[in-house]
């Protein structure tokens, strides 16, 4: 399997964090941190991309590719849905309210879309490509 995991927060940080002793910055993260660890080392890819990171993009210690961008600031969202399609998942797991993040039928036949909420399933179906601002 390939998975890629789009969030906000950064991954490559909280490792970081995470190997100089540091403590979690909300609960379970640090589970959550070691799962995807394990995915890395029982799957051929595991990709976490953070949409407000500093632009980055490495291969871990733990075996995780990270990639680190600025959503909206630096990266547009079809240019987000074109990177993550370059890491051809098979499964990909969206945990951010991105509207669209990465549209279910851009990899129909080719893998699984999963959220983290309801609303971001719905939200993967949207049309509109355009990032909102406040």
């Amino acid at each position: 399997m390939r998975i890629v995991f789009v969030q906000y927060g950064d991954y490559r940080t909280a490792v970081k964090n995470f190997a100089a002793g540091g403590a979690e910055t909300y609960a379970a993260q640090r589970y959550s941190v070691d799962l995807v660890a394990s995915l890395a080392q029982q799957h051929e890819h595991v990709s976490v991309i953070c949409v407000n990171a500093d632009p980055h993009d490495e291969r871990l210690a733990n075996g995780v590719h990270v990639q680190g961008l600025r959503l909206c600031s630096d990266v547009s969202v079809p240019e987000l849905v074109a990177r993550v399609a370059e890491l051809r998942p098979t499964h990909l797991i969206s945990r951010s309210p991105i509207r669209p993040l990465v549209p279910a039928r851009r990899f129909a036949g080719r893998g699984t879309v999963t959220s983290a909420r309801s609303s971001i399933s719905r939200a993967t179906t949207a049309t509109s490509t355009r990032c909102r601002r406040p």
